[in-house]
């Protein structure tokens, strides 16, 4: 099992892809913000999307939690022997001041990534944009056509 242990990340942005089935996440490395192979980005499958926004939503607003997550619908869990290039698990602990490790499988391999509280409330915000763009409250999804999102915040 191969680990990447991408570090810092900054300028994170969620976009849904159209089939509606997978998420993409992304950002700035830090090391070098000037050089384009800097950028970061990994596809999540829609469920793994939705275990980060509810990991982040227990962590970043612990006393609405309950309330907002028992609104939202997840998606099914499938087999993931085929999804080689897909993230379809992700973890979030909460470190030292005030950073949060982002930690995802694709396959056999792990990546990590750290964000500071600013920007992990920037990708939360994302996520709840790209997974529920007409709010927790619309079950129904319509794959037919893209979203209209309710704000961006790429």
């Amino acid at each position: 099992m191969n680990v990447q242990e991408l570090g810092i990340i900054n300028e994170v942005f969620v976009t849904s892809r159209p089939d509606g089935n997978s998420v993409i996440i992304g950002g700035t490395l830090l090391a070098n913000q000037n050089d384009d192979t800097n950028k970061w980005t990994r596809v999540l499958s829609r469920r793994a999307a939705q275990i980060l926004w509810y990991r982040l939503t227990l962590l970043i607003f612990p006393e609405r939690a309950s309330e907002v997550t028992t609104r939202v619908t997840t998606a099914p869990l499938r087999s993931t022997a085929s999804l080689t290039l897909l993230t379809t698990h992700v973890e979030v602990a909460a470190g030292q001041d005030d950073t949060y490790a982002i930690k995802g499988t694709v396959g056999e391999d792990k990546w990590v990534v750290t964000v500071n509280g600013m920007e992990i409330r920037r990708l939360w915000a994302a996520l709840d944009v790209a997974l529920y763009p007409a709010g927790w409250e619309n079950t129904e999804r319509d794959t037919s056509r893209l979203p209209k999102p309710r704000q961006s915040y790429q």
